[in-house]
């Protein structure tokens, strides 16, 4: 099994997120494993180290990819977590509003490939998502507010529905998912005896 990890980067209005994916590459389902909303106001040196933890731990270490949204302040919180001894591979995703990914220094993703990839993958019924786990509801009202909105000049937006809503956890499904899918070649790769 590999593990996938999307870590969505807040702070003061907006939590920070944590989702664990694990894959099953014969059924090509991801499962949540767990979610996780830092509570606001923590600073980023803790959230960095509760990651790095977290990443070091048991079946993660060494079997799983952390993927991170470098926009904005997650430049420095990546340059914290690169530091030697986090035990994953660290990936940085910059979310734009373009039409392309583009690779170099990490990924710069469009917002829609992200939202597509976990939307595609839930309809398709190959996210599974545990009812039983402690942050399923807030993920549960986070998708179902979860929306596009389409200017009058044709630009795409999106996130939750209301101003005082929030889309954390769909952010952090989201990264892991889009990621996890860009891994699926060489998962069932390594399935080939």
């Amino acid at each position: 099994m590999t593990y996938v990890v999307g870590l969505d980067l807040g702070q003061a209005s907006d939590f920070t997120a944590v989702a664990i994916l694990e894959s099953f590459p014969a059924k090509r389902v991801w499962a949540v494993r767990n979610l996780d909303r830092i509570p606001l106001g923590t600073p980023y040196t803790v959230i960095v180290e509760q990651v790095r933890r977290l990443m070091n731990t048991f079946p993660l270490r060494g079997n799983s990819h952390l993927v991170v949204d470098g926009t904005a302040v997650g430049r420095p919180v990546l340059d914290q977590l690169g530091r030697p001894g986090l035990g994953c591979r660290l990936v940085s995703v910059t979310i734009h509003g373009g039409d392309k990914v583009n690779i170099g220094g990490g990924y710069r993703v469009p917002k829609r490939d992200i939202v597509s990839t976990s939307q595609l993958l839930l309809q398709q019924r190959r996210l599974k998502i545990a009812a039983s786990l402690l942050d399923a509801k807030a993920l549960f009202a986070e998708l179902a507010s979860f929306g596009i909105r389409i200017s009058d000049s044709g630009h795409d937006t999106y996130g939750a529905g209301k101003s005082n809503e929030h889309d954390d956890l769909v952010s952090a499904v989201g990264l892991a998912c889009w990621y996890g899918q860009r891994l699926w070649p060489l998962l069932c790769l390594a399935r080939i005896p």
